[in-house]
């Protein structure tokens, strides 16, 4: 019922798709599902098939993946994913409080936990020193740099990446960065 009153090009939405879908149980004899019911059904199905009945394959072909999907990551630290973003703060010195420029930060998270394993603040672009930098920090213990800045947490992640996922970017295809890994 839900493949043919949702799951079609009319694109109804979920109020229309559950009034319809009441009318005919009604008719039916059959119990009626709540609306919430009725969502959570929508939810649960597959997302580019769902797009893909609603709105054509030309539609759903943003949202499949381009080399098929990965192998599954099991363990820690199987897999690391490393990458770059400008931070939205602007480093002034400390004396004529003139703008130094905006820091950059690279971090390495790893995929099975989720957890930052590493990261690099800097005020120089990307680049594979800063990826190298990231990565040791990653390989570290990071007690004794927590310590010296004064901060009482605990950060158990550390160890060498069995393998990285990385961008195009420069600094990943680097002959340093190849020969530091």
């Amino acid at each position: 019922m839900l493949r043919t009153r949702y799951l079609a090009r009319q694109r109804r939405t979920v109020a229309v798709a559950h009034r319809e879908i009441a009318r005919c149980c009604r008719t039916g004899g059959l119990p009626v599902p709540s609306r919430g019911s009725v969502a959570r059904r929508i939810a649960s199905l597959e997302l580019v098939a769902a797009v893909t009945a609603r709105q054509g394959s030309r539609a759903a072909r943003t949202l499949w993946s381009a080399g098929g999907v990965g192998p599954q990551v099991t363990g820690l630290l199987e897999r690391v994913q490393i990458d770059h973003t400008p931070v939205d703060v602007i480093v002034v010195d400390e004396r004529h409080r003139l703008p130094l420029g905006r820091p950059y930060l690279t971090v390495a998270i790893d995929e099975a936990s989720r957890c930052v394993v590493g990261m690099v603040v800097t005020l120089e672009a990307p680049s594979a020193t800063s990826v190298g930098l990231c990565l040791a920090q990653a390989a570290i213990d990071k007690r004794p740099w927590l310590e010296r800045l004064g901060i009482d947490a605990a950060w158990p992640m550390s160890g060498k990446p069995r393998s990285l996922y990385l961008d195009d970017a420069s600094e990943f295809k680097s002959e340093a960065l190849r020969r530091g890994c």
